[in-house]
């Protein structure tokens, strides 16, 4: 599936330019079908994911949750001081010189928009699978273990059936999109540099979080990464973390055989542990303080901003932009950002998002690996004691 999508990438780069508008916008418009489908049907995959995934931890289930939370805090706060020091010494090193980027006039619009909205949200989805799995995790009921195996069964069938063989068709409309527009050129031209540093950084953090989940055995890393690639194509094409939580859910049940964690990890972990957020949205900041002749917080400033940004990660959508839209207001609190710097921000993010969500994804990947390990490595001690 990974040299598929690597293919329609290859495809996109060297042929975009010359396939007809029409053609384009109406694979544009398959792909924001099949995406509107996929998010319409994707409260009903969480909420069934963590229902029967807690459901199986039976009374362990507020153990796990409990865990999970400190360990989603503990990893986005280290990402979070990772960044201020990759902007803090890395922008010391690069010559910053910044335009401002006006939207592009020659946009791919859709052929067509089904126009399909969720019924219910996905916070909704994650607290009533929660509540309803911890309640029935208590309350033994062989009709509800019966429903939860078959929810299971469902799961499994949608995500290997329905959604992974239309996966590359999925990116190819999003890839044209950005082609047409130029959003491409613009990232890897204009903020070459900066770019450049944050692909550096996420990909020394990422590897180091794969290295730690294989239990620093390199091949084993690899093999993780490998599994994990077709997800992260997916949300590097469509920016959207949820759009490639099916995906994301397949290469971590591949890298860990334990469905059951991973099930509750990755759809709970999508929009809450957010390892681009953690990178860029630090040195992004940093970049505009100095680009408007500002100086950069120390570290008990930003660290006052971190403790902040923690709880408000908690209410991260993950959608294109989600993350700098709830950081906006702490950056004009704590670091003094005016409108004009909120709003050069934004469009920068946006326009490095799709490396924002790759990251996102891959390190809710192999954040799931680690979870499962701590999780059933407590389960043995546990029964060694007793």
């Amino acid at each position: 599936m990974a040299l598929k999508l690597l293919i329609v990438i290859a495809f996109v780069f060297l042929a975009g330019a010359y396939i007809p508008y029409t053609i384009k916008s109406g694979l544009y418009g398959l792909s924001l079908s099949i995406k509107e489908v996929l998010l319409f049907t994707m409260p009903f995959v969480i909420f069934s994911c963590l229902f029967s995934c807690i459901l199986s931890f039976k009374d362990k289930a507020l153990m796990f949750m409990l865990m999970l939370f400190m360990a989603v805090f503990a990893s986005n706060a280290i990402g979070l001081y990772y960044g201020y020091g990759v902007g803090y010494f890395g922008l010391n090193f690069l010559n910053i010189s910044f335009t401002k980027i006006e939207c592009s006039a020659n946009q791919l619009l859709p052929l067509w928009d089904l126009g399909i909205k969720p019924f219910i949200s996905n916070e909704i989805a994650l607290l009533t699978g929660s509540i309803g799995g911890f309640i029935f995790a208590v309350v033994k009921s062989k009709k509800v273990l019966k429903f939860s195996n078959f929810l299971n069964r469902f799961i499994s069938i949608f995500l290997n059936k329905c959604f992974i063989p239309v996966l590359p068709l999925f990116a190819l409309g999003y890839l044209l999109k950005m082609q047409h527009e130029g959003v491409l050129v613009i990232i890897f031209k204009t903020y070459g540099p900066i770019l450049l540093l944050l692909i550096v950084a996420l990909i020394l953090y990422l590897g180091l979080m794969f290295l730690v989940s294989s239990g620093f055995k390199f091949n084993k890393a690899i093999s993780y990464i490998k599994n994990a690639l077709p997800a992260a194509i997916t949300g590097f094409s469509t920016m959207s973390g949820m759009a490639a939580l099916p995906a994301n859910l397949i290469g971590a049940e591949k890298n860990t055989n334990d469905p059951d964690t991973v099930r509750a990890v990755i759809p709970a972990c999508t929009n809450i542990h957010m390892v681009g957020d953690s990178v860029i949205v630090p040195v992004l900041a940093m970049v505009i303080l100095l680009t408007f002749g500002k100086e950069l917080p120390d570290f008990a400033h930003y660290s006052i901003f971190l403790g902040f940004f923690l709880f408000v990660k908690l209410s991260i959508v993950g959608v294109p932009g989600g993350g700098i839209i709830f950081a906006i207001p702490l950056l004009e609190e704590h670091f003094g950002f005016t409108g004009e710097m909120s709003a050069l921000i934004s469009t920068i993010y946006i326009l490095f998002d799709p490396i924002d969500t790759t990251a996102n994804v891959l390190g809710n990947n192999s954040f799931s690996i680690i979870m499962s390990k701590l999780f059933h490595k407590r389960n043995r001690k546990q029964h060694q004691e007793i």
